[in-house]
C-alpha cells in the first residue's frame, strides 16, 4: 500500500508529548550519570552526547511551540482561511529549513577536546603502532 500526498500539521498536544518525553529520558540520563559518578567513574562521552543531543531537541521543541502559538494568536484575529493556512505553512517551512540549517552546521562544527585520558589513550595506542 503505498501512500499518496500526506499532510501532517504538528499541533501543541504533539510538541507537549515531545517534551514530556525529553524530560522523562533526562531524568533517566541525570539518574544513570548519578550512579556512574558515585561509583568513582566517568560518564561515557555517548551518554554526554545523548545529554546534550535532549536539550537541544527540548530547545526546538519549545521554539515550535512559540511559532504554534504564534500562529494561533494571530489566526484568532483573521478570518480568511486560505492565507492563514498559506501563512502557516510559510512560517513552518521557514522554521524546518532553519532547523536543517543549523543541524548541517552544528554536525560539521569541529568536534570537542577530548578528555585527558582520551588523550592519553589516543597517545599509547599511537606508540603501539
Amino acid at each position: 500500500m503505498a501512500a499518496t500526498k500526506a499532510e501532517f500539521e504538528f499541533t501543541e498536544g504533539h510538541v507537549r508529548i515531545l517534551l514530556w518525553m525529553c524530560d522523562s529520558h533526562q531524568d533517566w540520563i541525570d539518574a544513570a550519570t548519578k550512579k556512574i559518578m558515585l561509583n568513582g567513574e566517568m560518564p561515557s562521552d555517548n551518554l554526554m552526547r545523548t545529554r546534550e543531543g535532549i536539550a537541544d531537541l527540548k530547545c526546538w521543541a519549545f521554539r515550535l511551540l512559540d511559532v504554534i502559538q504564534e500562529m494561533s494568536e494571530d489566526n484568532e484575529g483573521d478570518n480568511d482561511e486560505d492565507s492563514d493556512k498559506q501563512d502557516h505553512a510559510t512560517t513552518l517551512a521557514d522554521f524546518g529549513k532553519t532547523l536543517e540549517e543549523q543541524w548541517s552546521l552544528h554536525r560539521s562544527a569541529e568536534r570537542r577536546s577530548m578528555h585527558p585520558l582520551q588523550k592519553l589513550r589516543v597517545w599509547l595506542l599511537s606508540l603501539l603502532r
